[in-house]
């Protein structure tokens, strides 16, 4: 948990140019995801992923110790989706390969996104085709591991 500490404080400090008091961080998990009133999901769509990524890493600095794993989890797969997002793939990576992810996000999945960021085509069809095995009804990023193969030459914000 200290490596995850020191790096929250390493990328809080990258966007200390930002003004993160205008939001509200006393907020429950379920209030920070909700997907139709979440601020980070409002700046994330309206253009605004620095602004959001900001958001969200001051949140989890502030309430790591009131989150279960999973939901540390959640947040730093969504911060390497933003990170992505803007094709800052070095980022997205570095958060998406945390440990804490993987109590959140489907294996193969999780793989599956970081081998297209990195350029992958080998390993990601191997962890799509892993994928259905797995769970051949659908669901647990399928569809979009599905899109990162058809897309494959497309930047992650084309094809996601």
């Amino acid at each position: 948990m200290k490596d995850l500490e020191q790096f929250i404080k390493r990328t809080i400090r990258e966007f200390s140019n930002e003004n993160p008091s205008i939001y509200d961080y006393n907020i429950s998990y379920d209030e920070f995801d909700d997907i139709g009133k979440s601020v980070w999901r409002k700046l994330a769509h309206s253009n605004q992923e620095k602004k959001a990524i900001n958001y969200m890493i001051n949140y989890l600095n502030i309430n790591k110790s009131n989150l279960e794993d999973y939901q540390i989890g959640t947040i730093l797969w969504h911060i390497g989706q933003l990170y992505a997002f803007i094709n800052d793939y070095d980022n997205a990576i570095k958060y998406m390969s945390k440990n804490n992810v993987r109590d959140s996000i489907e294996p193969n999945y999780q793989m599956g996104t970081i081998a297209f960021l990195r350029g992958d085509i080998d390993s990601l069809k191997g962890y799509y085709y892993s994928l259905l095995k797995n769970d051949p009804t659908g669901g647990s990023g399928r569809d979009i591991l599905k899109s990162f193969i058809d897309g494959f030459d497309k930047p992650y914000n084309q094809v996601y």
